[in-house]
């Protein structure tokens, strides 16, 4: 089971829809606040995920399954795309590679970001290992299909061992933080905490179909898809402490510099929360046609994957 991409309304609903915006929206800054400036960049075919590090943004394309090399300080694609094989997942940079997951197939993929081509062959993982994330020095990935946790050695690309079990029946999403590994279980609806060396969990119940998860700002932010909500968990008490309505069908986020930055699908916006109060700031930025991944990098700039329209935007609040 895997969220659609972009979800249509008509009628009602769409009467619905666009009076919840208003009133998301009206909770935002005054007239005196500065709209964010946006710069729109041509990628390859349906742009889905998104990372930023080793001196470039990347983007993994869904369309025509590549990963591309934006240079964050000119915003123009670096160097050809890379070829993928499959439909890319999520996207991990650590250990010098950039390394992309898989929601087909079995394997992912090893980069090295400066001549941009793939390192030796697709590793080999286990059934749609769609989630990477990196943290104690190894690459960490969710074979969804499997239910299993898989380790990589980020100096030679070799499988640690074996894959190994764990509660959750479908980890679509899994992250790093606070020495310990966190997985988001779509079909149970939650989130697992896991000891890195001893393998045991700690259960904690979120929302509706949690698909997306990283950490940041002193939390665990979860982004769950059917009821289109944010949660924060608080990794000193394992309790799940606040939650944040995101009015419209959620793309992605990202959480950096004092904000948890979301992409909404369905009226193609990048909005911003304050991690602290929860509560929206600023203006939000029109940004291209289904927003999806959304990455902020180390000079505060955020970068929005735009599936329907082939782009990535640039912008900056």
């Amino acid at each position: 089971m895997r969220p659609s991409a972009r979800t249509f309304v008509g009628g009602l609903g769409l009467v619905a829809l666009i009076v919840a915006t208003i009133l998301v929206l009206g909770r935002f800054g005054g007239d005196d606040v500065e709209a964010p400036t946006t710069r729109t960049i041509e990628v390859g075919d349906a742009p889905v995920t998104l990372a930023a590090g080793e001196g470039g943004i990347w983007v993994a394309n869904g369309g025509d399954r590549t990963l591309q090399k934006i240079d964050p300080s000119r915003g123009d694609p670096v160097g050809e795309p890379v070829n993928l094989g499959e439909f890319p997942g999520s996207i991990a940079i650590g250990g010098g590679s950039v390394w992309v997951g898989s929601i087909q197939g079995s394997s992912i993929v090893r980069v090295e970001p400066n001549t941009i081509t793939a390192l030796g062959e697709p590793i080999q993982i286990g059934e749609t290992p769609q989630s990477v994330a990196v943290g104690d020095g190894i690459l960490w990935v969710a074979a969804f299909d499997e239910g299993r946790i898989a380790r990589v050695d980020l100096t030679t690309g070799r499988v640690i061992g074996h894959p190994f079990k764990t509660s959750a029946k479908f980890p679509a999403a899994i992250t790093w933080g606070f020495g310990s590994l966190w997985i988001a279980d779509v079909v149970d609806n939650v989130v697992l905490r896991v000891d890195p060396k001893t393998l045991d969990e700690t259960r904690i119940e979120v929302g509706d179909s949690p698909t997306f998860i990283t950490t940041g700002e002193g939390a665990v932010w979860v982004m769950s898809f059917n009821d289109h909500r944010l949660l924060r968990i608080d990794p000193a008490t394992d309790r799940r402490s606040r939650y944040v309505s995101v009015g419209g069908t959620p793309g992605g986020f990202d959480v950096a510099d004092g904000y948890v930055w979301i992409t909404r699908a369905e009226d193609d916006f990048l909005f911003r929360v304050d991690a602290t109060t929860l509560r929206p700031t600023g203006v939000p930025a029109k940004v291209g046609d289904n927003p999806q991944g959304v990455v902020v990098d180390d000079a505060g700039v955020a970068w929005v994957a735009d599936q329907g329209d082939d782009t990535v935007t640039r912008v900056e609040f």
